[in-house]
């Protein structure tokens, strides 16, 4: 279903819908399936009570925690506030990418400044177009899981005093537990990110733009990944929310790009990396995130 109201540019938004949750319908924008009986004699099949039921959705699971002491409180409905406004940087400001190899995407550490060959370069270069005087950073690392950004948090992000950080890890974690048994329980995770996030902010006072960890299964065990992985995806979600950060729900949003696709290997071949066109489309949205275009 797919409704389009003529309002404009930013009130487009897609439900997919299935009559039963069979997995052939990948998530939505937001992560959400609604499953409802298409009955004639069925009143939950009016296309108002199934948005009704996508937004109950979405507001449960972004509702926000009771905030805790020294904490920023998160706008309106648990999201990130001024989400639709370009976001304030200083004069030549310094924009640092971090995460795993997915925003790596084989940087040259032997060439100063190099960015890699995804989404990162591809953002980076619409950033800059608009920001004169901007210099980026890639420190993403390929293979990290949390607590190996954490590691490596202060030389790596705090030593640089970044006006802008974008984050993006968390799926490594999720594989790693599967195909090596090496254990990151979500709650535990969510609070190492909320440390370093807590101070980047006390350090730096650096905006953010996190994005949240994806998955577009190609294979039946990649399906397995998915409880462990959404409960990642709905911690970056709160924390974008108690930092008052930009947001790129990024799983949805290439999973959508999969069905439209007809399959996940034109955006990403292994489920887990991007291909060019999922880069790329990562690349845009991102880059609308931060210049609100």
């Amino acid at each position: 279903m797919d409704a389009s109201p003529a309002a404009g540019p930013g009130d487009r938004f897609r439900i997919l819908a299935s009559r039963v949750d069979d997995r052939s319908f990948q998530p939505d924008h937001d992560g959400h399936r609604v499953v409802w009986n298409n009955d004639p004699a069925n009143p939950t099949r009016t296309a108002a009570q199934i948005f009704s039921a996508h937004a109950q959705a979405v507001t449960a699971a972004n509702r926000p925690r009771t905030a805790r002491p020294g904490r920023t409180p998160p706008g309106p409905a648990g999201h990130p506030r001024n989400q639709t406004m370009p976001l304030a940087l200083p004069p030549r400001p310094t924009l640092l990418f971090q995460g795993d190899s997915i925003t790596d995407a084989g940087r040259d550490r032997t060439v100063a400044g190099d960015l890699g060959h995804g989404y990162a370069a591809l953002a980076a270069g619409r950033l800059r177009a608009a920001r004169p005087g901007l210099t980026v950073l890639n420190h993403a690392v390929s293979g990290d899981r949390l607590t190996d950004l954490a590691d490596r948090w202060e030389q790596d992000t705090l030593a640089h005093r970044p006006d802008l950080v974008s984050v993006l890890v968390g799926v490594n974690d999720t594989w790693r537990s599967h195909d090596s048994g090496l254990a990151s329980p979500a709650d535990a995770w969510e609070e190492t990110y909320r440390r370093l996030l807590t101070g980047l902010r006390e350090r730096c006072g650096s905006r953010l733009v996190l994005i949240e960890p994806f998955l577009v299964p190609v294979t039946d065990a990649q399906w397995e990944w998915r409880p462990d992985l959404d409960a990642r995806i709905h911690a970056v979600r709160r924390l974008a929310a108690e930092f008052d950060a930009r947001l790129l729900a990024a799983d949805g949003l290439l999973n959508q790009a999969a069905r439209s696709a007809g399959g996940p290997e034109p955006i990403a071949a292994d489920g887990v990396h991007p291909t060019p066109l999922g880069h790329q489309l990562l690349a845009e949205a991102w880059a609308a995130l931060v210049l609100a275009r």
